[in-house]
This record gives structure tokens, sequence and C-alpha cells, in this order.
């Protein structure tokens, strides 16, 4: 403020001592009450706007999931349409050239063995339809069989027998259906030989083998396709890193899903031991795709269900919808601009407040500002610090498993954990349960664990763990139990952790043990063992103890297995994990109210300022007196700050510490301030009305440097 200014205001003051007319008054409502609809018709806007986005977003993610779908069925009807078309030219072969035994078994050797998923083919004619030395003949093909010169279908039974479902005789209405109702696709069965799901493509043919061209069809043409190719189709969909496909036929069995003891089986007969597959009933009576709360991961789950064309088949995609937005960074912009919007909403209300009882002074109307300011910052300052505290858990772990189906869907999205030509279940997997019982943080860096851990299908009875930590300094055993397939160990491990305190104290940490295997488990997968834990969402904790845990300072949170993938070594190590928050009552008593009393005995000392001469003799105001008392605050500051960095053995600046920095600034200023206000020095903004503007400022300034500081870490 210039000396001419000051000298104006205080003119104004002489003549006017009330300060503000009623023109004034009415005129200052009417700003506020305007800036106040403004602030919430901007609000309302936000809020419709981060709608409005949030749908979109939605539905650009689902509209990538059905592209995906969309693509995963047009490969998979490729698939049957080429046996479809395969089955067509072995037919137009046979109509239109009288084909000896030799050519018709070296035709289907080569379909079967050139057609991309077929397993095996065959050719079979109605009895005398060939040849009179041959009065059953069907020919077929198995690729990775043993064929003989002359095998035939008949050779084990008389297909062209009445169909039967008497027990212990073979079923013939696979060659007698398709005669009466055309080509067919039949339900798909287990094959033992392929080692797979087989769908049987059946078509009838005419020819002229017996010389008669006029009694219907001769026979059927069938081709087996296997699954096991479908399987491959719909687990490289791109979904994220935990979706997954499965196909269902007309009848509800499943033919294509990441846990193979399921397939076969029937989503409403199996629904009450999975609850998944419940909802996957419920959800699709809902629409093609709809979002729901998974029943065991509790995680935002779309499903996704399309008709496979040329099939009465019917693919579904699940997909985690966190962590498909996640993916496209989208959840964080959208939570920023939600709070956003409130905050302007509060801030209106809060302008509308101070309308009522109008100043009618300017001082007056200066503190009524200075006040709302500082509130309003206050309250913005407030509601990110508690957004950050109590705002969603972030996706710490990549690969993330609650279930059996996500460990096989990590699987058959990299190929290179299983050896070639080795099914999921023949995969030797060793199941491992954790629990555990105590945690102590040893030093920033370090945290010693104690538990036991059971592993199950294990071949021998070693005498030393055969598993270890890999992040451990060391770790102690002791074996509990083992009755030759399973053992119980209790171990006690200081386990390193790479703690990331520059957010303290609003700071939410992972702790990972790391599980791997020695000797016979190297080359084996450590699956958890979900069927031990009662409830596998991860906000119950499954594998804590929650009776005894008790991690002085923080809070557990969630728990949950995860896997990390070496692809280099071929390997993926198995990690349980733990994510704690750290309690904000410590750090609030131990640092936060110290430098708030200091910021309060700060401004204190600016409403002491004082030139007369009574005031000082009743108050004791002076400058050697302020710097006596400051010096020892900064002391005693600087001790705080020093042991706050040594207890988090922090290397690089901490967000905490930015409140220090500005406290140690308010003692430098207030220290320097009354210096000047007591000396000589003529300083028109120290002198007015005693400080009266830096009063005003005080608070307004220090909540601004706040929230400027918070904004720039977390947002």
């Amino acid at each position: 403020m210039s000396l001419s200014q000051a000298g104006q205001l205080k003119s104004d003051f002489g003549r006017n001592p009330r300060g503000l007319s009623k023109k004034h008054v009415v005129l200052w409502r009417t700003g506020l009450i305007f800036a106040a609809c403004l602030l919430l018709i901007t609000g309302y806007n936000l809020i419709n706007q981060q709608q409005k986005t949030e749908r979109i977003q939605d539905e650009l993610l689902t509209q990538e999931i059905i592209q995906q779908g969309n693509l995963a069925t047009l490969k998979i009807s490729k698939q049957f349409n080429i046996i479809k078309n395969t089955s067509k030219e072995i037919a137009e072969q046979l109509t239109q050239n009288k084909l000896s035994d030799k050519q018709i078994r070296e035709m289907i050797k080569q379909k079967v063995m050139t057609t991309e998923g077929a397993f095996r083919g065959g050719v079979v004619f109605k009895r005398d339809r060939f040849n009179n030395t041959s009065p059953l003949y069907s020919p077929y093909f198995q690729k990775g069989a043993i064929n003989t010169r002359h095998q035939q279908l008949s050779d084990r039974y008389d297909y062209t027998q009445a169909d039967t479902k008497e027990p212990n005789k073979p079923r013939t209405f696979w060659f007698h259906q398709p005669l009466k109702q055309g080509a067919m696709w039949l339900q798909p069965y287990y094959g033992t030989s392929a080692n797979s799901w087989i769908s049987e493509y059946i078509r009838p043919f005419s020819a002229q083998y017996d010389g008669n061209n006029d009694n219907g069809y001769d026979g059927i043409i069938f081709l087996n396709l296997s699954l096991k190719g479908l399987s491959r189709i719909v687990s490289q969909l791109e979904l994220a890193q935990s979706g997954f496909g499965f196909i269902l036929t007309a009848e509800d069995k499943l033919i294509s899903y990441p846990v193979e003891a399921r397939l076969g089986q029937g989503i409403k007969q199996i629904q009450e031991q999975d609850t998944f597959f419940k909802t996957i009933i419920e959800q699709r009576d809902k629409g093609p795709i709809t979002a729901f709360v998974h029943p065991i991961n509790k995680k935002e789950c779309w499903l996704f269900f399309s008709k496979i064309s040329g099939t009465n088949d019917t693919l579904g995609i699940l997909v985690w919808a966190d962590e498909l937005r996640a993916k496209q960074n989208l959840n964080k912009t959208i939570l920023s601009l939600e709070k956003f919007a409130w905050l302007l909403i509060l801030m209106a209300f809060i302008l509308l407040l101070a309308c009522l009882r109008f100043p009618k002074t300017i001082i007056n109307l200066g503190y009524r500002f200075s006040i709302l300011i500082s509130i309003i910052i206050l309250i913005s300052l407030i509601s990110l610090w508690g957004d950050k505290l109590n705002g969603e858990l972030s996706l710490f772990s990549e690969h993330q498993v609650f279930e059996e189906v996500n460990v096989n869907n990590l699987l058959l999205k990299n190929t290179y954990l299983i050896p070639s030509n080795t099914s999921l279940d023949k995969k030797k997997q060793t199941e491992i349960t954790v629990h555990i019982k105590a945690l102590n943080l040893l030093d920033p860096g370090t945290i010693q664990v104690i538990g036991n851990i059971s592993l199950d299908n294990l071949t021998g009875s070693p005498e030393l763990p055969p598993i270890f930590f890999p992040l451990a300094n060391n770790s102690e055993w002791e074996k509990l139990d083992d009755n030759g397939t399973t053992q119980t160990w209790k171990f006690t491990s200081d386990i390193r952790q790479p703690f990331d305190y520059a957010s303290f104290p609003f700071d939410m940490e992972e702790i990972k043990i790391q599980i791997q295997g020695k000797k016979q488990l190297t080359e084996q997968i450590l699956v958890p063992k979900f069927l031990a834990y009662s409830d596998m969402s991860p906000a119950s904790l499954p594998g804590i103890d929650q009776n005894s845990l008790e991690l002085s300072g923080w809070q557990s949170k969630q728990s949950y297995f995860s896997y990390q993938l070496i692809k280099d070594k071929k390997h993926a190590i198995l990690e349980f994990n733990l994510v704690v928050k750290r309690d904000i009552t410590g750090p609030i008593i131990t640092h936060f109210l110290p430098l708030i009393m200091v910021s309060c005995l700060a401004f204190c000392t600016l409403l002491l300022w004082t030139k007369n001469e009574k005031k000082i003799t009743l108050w004791g105001f002076s400058s050697a007196t302020i710097l006596g008392r400051w010096a020892a605050l900064f002391f005693i500051l600087g001790s705080s700050h020093g042991s706050l960095r040594v207890e988090l053995g922090a290397k690089g600046m901490i967000f905490f510490e930015y409140f220090y920095f500005a406290t140690y600034a308010q003692i430098v200023f207030v220290a320097v301030a009354a210096i000047v206000y007591t000396s000589d020095i003529q300083f028109r903004i120290l002198d007015f009305k005693e400080g009266l503007i830096i009063k005003m400022l005080y608070w307004p300034i220090c909540f601004i440097f706040c929230l400027f500081i918070t904004l720039v870490q977390f947002v």
C-alpha cells in the first residue's frame, strides 16, 4: 500500500467512522449472492459433466470389450466354419467321384491333418451302401493315435441299431439323428484320447456307390473339433490383466473356461458350489452387458454375452471395471472433478451465510472476508486430506488372484509358464496356505513377520523347508506337522520392504511377502489354497490373524495373493500382500498439534503489537522478548523435525516437512516484523492500525500455502 492510499484510507475513516453506507452494504451483499449463485451453477454443471464424462468413458470401455468379444466370436465361428467347409468338401468328393477304399482313407487323413482344430474325422455308410464286401463301411482317422490300415467304427459296434439309453450299450443317435434332421453339431463331450473337450459336426451325404441315386442319404461324414483351441482364442482377449472369457452351450454347459475341472458341467448344477455361476445366471437375464459386484473379491465387474454365429453357443466375458479404468488412467480424474464440484457448492453456501448481519465498517468487512477466505480454504484442505485418508485403495499389485480361475487365467495368458502339451490340471501345482500371526516394524525398511505356512501335494517329506522368502534378511523355521503330502512350518523372518514415506502422514504401504520353491518345487507353481480361507475378499483380510496381529501405528486394510512374473526365467513368484494405512492419530498428536500451536502463538504475537506505552508495560511486548521466545520454539521444532526424518529413514523430501518449513517461515517473519515494528523504521503496512493488514492476511496466507502444497503433492 502506498503512502497516499494509506493516508486517504485514514482520512476516510475520520470522515465516516461507520465506514460503509447502506448503499455499499447492498452492493456487497448483491455481489456475494451473485458469486454464490455462480458457484452453485458451476458446481451443478461440473457434477453433471462428471456424470456424463463417467458414462461416456464407461461406454467407451464397454465398447472396447464388445469389440474384443466380437473379434473372438468371429475367430471361434471361423473355427467351426472350417470344420463345416471341410465336411462339405469331403461330401463333394464322395458325391462327384466313386472313390476306392484307399482313396477315401487318404482323403480323410489329409483333411484331418490339414484342418485347423480337427482331431478326428471319418465317413460312415449305411448298411450295404458302399459295397457288398463291407456291409458297415466306416473308415476314420485320428490325430496323435495309432491308426491301422483297415480300422473302422463298425469294428466296435453296429451303429445302425436303434439308439438306446440302456447302460453298457453304445449310443447311436449320432448316426440316426443327422440322417433325419440334416447337418448338425452334437453336444460337446470330453475325449480322453484328445485330452480335451470335443465338439462333433455331422453332415449326411448322398452318393451312388450302390448304383441307386433315389434311396435317400447314403451315410454321414463326421469331424471332431478340439475345443482346446477355443480356450486359447478366449484367453488371448485383451481384457486387462484379470479379465477372462468362457463359452456356454445352449444347455448352459461350459465348454471353455480357465478351470478345466468345470468343463462339461452345467452352470445351473454348480451354482450352489460356486456363487460366481449363480451371478452369471442372474446377470445374463438382464441384457448383453451388465455390471455387478463380484461375490468373492467384492470388485465391480462387467459381464458381456455374445452369440457365436453358426452355433447355439454363447461367449461370455468378465472384466474388473476398476482395473480397466486404471488401465486407461480414468479413476483419478473423475474423483478429482467430483470433489471440486462439491467444494464449489460448499463455498457458495458459505458466501450466502456471510451475507447475514453484514458488517457496517470497512475494518469489520476486512475481518469478515479474512475469516471467509480462511474457512473456505480450510474446508478445501480438510476435504483433500480426508479424500487422501479415506479414499479407495488403489490396485497395488498386478496379477491379483482370489480363486482358481484367476490363477489358471494367468497361466493361459502367459503360456511360457506352462510346458508345451501340458494341461493346466496336469501341471504340477503345490497348494500353499499362509497365516500371519504377528508383524513388527524393526526399522523403516524392514519388517519382522511371524506366521505359519502349510504346503499340500508334496512329494516326499523334506526335512528342510522346501520354500524360502527372496526378500528376507534372515529366517527361522520350525516344522509343526508332516503327514507325508502336507507339511506345516512356523517361520520368523525379517523381510526387506521398499516403503515410500513421501506422503507421510497419509501414506499407505504394501507389505509384500514373496514365496519361492526350493529343490523339487523350483519348477512347480505355488498356488494359494483358496478353500482354506472362509472369505477371499481383500477387506476380510484372508491369511491374517486379526485377533493377535497388531502393527503399531498402522491399520490393516486389505490382504490378497498375487504373482510377480519373471519372463526372462519363465517363472512366476507367489506373493502374499498386506496393505496397511498409517493411523493418523499418532502423527497428529506428535507432529501436527505442535505446528498448529506455534502458528497460533505467532498470530497471538501479532495481536499483541502495539506502541501504546501502557499496553507495552502491561503485556511486556518488546522485540527482545519475542526473539527469546521464538528462538526457543525454533530449537524445539528443529529437534522434532530431525527426529521425524530419523524415524522414517527419509532420503528425499517428505510431504509433512513442508509444514515445518512453513512454520520456520512464520517464526522468522514474526521475529523480523516485530523488530521493524518496534524500531524507528517507518513501514506503513506494519504501522497501519497496529499491523491490521498483516493480521487479516495471516491465516489466509497460511492456509493457501497448505492447500498449494497438498495440491502439488496429491492431485
